[in-house]
């Protein structure tokens, strides 16, 4: 069709972004990976990070074609004993304020950067720059906290109270954890991403960010080196192609598993 839809996760703002940059000139790959940045920025990297993963199934309209892209998560190269890794606790598990246990060991290889600087280097319209400039403003100039921010940051306060870094940024000047109606500013981030924007997603591949990232994953026991980073690529593979009644349905292909869970629901929902 002619007109562009916007879906995400964490609101208005981060699909007026996408729509932005469909406005400016832009495709699809570059609204969905501005509306990616921003949704990040906007929940605070809860539920996803900068350091997470990142799929796409992308239908490219001028050759017909279809495309994979997986950027999830590697495993560290020297972490060879993973039945040994501590468990963490669930938060949402009966006992919230049970011992947390952390460990280094749990952090994987991040893929996200790298996926969407691969998928703007083969679909992008847009200076890879201005697909961060939504997800600067809100770092930089801040958001207001909805009660739902609030509930995440009061249900994970024993863990962002344990590092003085993470505090300064969720607590106020006064000791306080950040509320709803607060204004919430993300000022380190916003310097990180325009170091990406302007330098590329080697920045957190090689880069400060990386070697910070590594430092920080040794210090609780982890196993990570700059190399595991430095090592990672993002793989452009064919998407899983589902039968389903009249209709062919493209969805991520191996090694993700989601689209061979999505073919098994559908066949058992055939059957049903």
């Amino acid at each position: 069709g002619r007109n562009g839809v916007i879906a995400g996760t964490t609101g208005a703002a981060a699909e007026r972004a996408g729509l932005e940059a469909l406005l400016q000139g832009g495709g699809a790959a570059d609204a969905v990976l501005t509306t990616a940045l921003a949704q990040i920025t906007l929940a605070m990297g809860s539920w996803v990070s900068y350091a997470g993963m990142l799929t796409m199934v992308y239908y490219d309209a001028g050759s017909g074609r279809f495309f994979n892209l997986n950027a999830g998560f590697n495993t560290v190269a020297g972490e060879d004993d993973p039945l040994s890794i501590p468990a963490q606790v669930n938060p949402l598990s009966p006992r919230p304020d049970a011992e947390v246990r952390p460990s280094g060991r749990t952090a994987l290889v991040p893929g996200f950067m790298a996926g969407v600087e691969a998928a703007h280097e083969k679909f992008g319209r847009l200076p890879f720059k201005e697909l961060f400039g939504p997800a600067i403003y809100y770092a930089e100039h801040g958001f207001e906290l909805t009660p739902f921010h609030a509930g995440l940051i009061n249900l994970r306060r024993k863990v962002l109270a344990r590092l003085p870094e993470t505090k300064a940024i969720f607590a106020k000047p006064d000791g306080s954890w950040a509320a709803a109606g607060d204004v919430f500013k993300q000022p380190a981030l916003a310097a990180a991403l325009r170091r990406v924007a302007d330098r590329g997603a080697a920045e957190m591949y090689t880069g400060e960010w990386a070697r910070k990232f590594v430092d920080a994953v040794r210090r609780d026991g982890g196993k990570m080196t700059l190399d595991d980073l430095e090592n990672y690529r993002a793989v452009w593979s064919d998407p899983l192609e589902i039968p389903y009644g009249a209709f062919k349905i493209l969805a991520p292909g191996l090694p993700a598993q989601g689209g061979v869970h999505l073919a098994e629901a559908l066949n058992v929902a055939s059957q049903a």
